[in-house]
């Protein structure tokens, strides 16, 4: 049946979800519940223009908590 769906749609705006995406400075819990929320693999970061400048996954999220929780020093600042 979900097939039989699928071939009703007749145009690309029938195929399309509401966009989801995620702010730069917006936290870990927030990117992972738009993802949960919308079963999704990862979302596009986007700058206050709403253009997109990168795109994290649930594999660098999950990257991310363990080096957390390992202490690891994630400024953008490292020299």
């Amino acid at each position: 049946m979900d097939y039989a769906d699928k071939t009703r749609m007749l145009t690309a705006q029938d195929a399309m979800t509401p966009p989801v995406w995620v702010k730069r400075g917006e936290t870990v819990a927030e990117a992972f519940k738009r993802m949960h929320d919308n079963k999704l693999p990862g979302l596009p970061l986007v700058n206050d223009l709403y253009h997109v400048v990168g795109y994290i996954n649930l594999l660098e999220l999950l990257s991310l908590c363990i080096q957390v929780k390992n202490g690891a020093d994630l400024s953008e600042e490292k020299k």
